[in-house]
């Protein structure tokens, strides 16, 4: 442990502070993402053994492949043909219409929830 951060819920506001952690030398399957700072925290799903936000990805093309529970990274110049969406706010986007109100998801592999909706779409959907 190397220190403490506040981490914000940004679903209910709720705070909380957590230990933070230093792993050096971080790579997932053979792609270098170097030293990573962490908070450690409690997980609820029994399969999973941590979380990683996008910004550790930077730089590099992520490929979510949702349908085989996978992400591939590799160089932007390897990208392969076919439509990209755009990061917005740090994080991967995705179009969608939901009760005909398009909308850009962010596409959030860390969530529990199958889709997210704000507060502001309760008396319209």
């Amino acid at each position: 442990m190397v220190g403490t951060e506040e981490s914000t819920d940004g679903a209910t506001g709720k705070s909380e502070i957590l230990p933070l952690v230093e792993m050096p030398d971080m790579r997932i399957s053979e792609v270098s993402i170097g030293t990573v700072m962490a908070q450690k925290r409690a997980y609820r799903e029994a399969d999973v053994i941590g979380i990683f936000s996008p910004t550790v990805f930077k730089g590099r093309l992520v490929t979510l492949e949702f349908g085989s529970s996978r992400l591939r990274l590799s160089d932007p110049a390897d990208q392969p043909d076919g439509q990209a969406h755009p990061f917005r706010d740090g994080l991967p986007t995705a179009p969608i219409t939901v009760a005909g109100v398009p909308m850009n998801a962010f596409l959030d592999s860390g969530n529990t929830a199958e889709l997210t909706l704000p507060k502001r779409f309760m008396k319209t959907l």
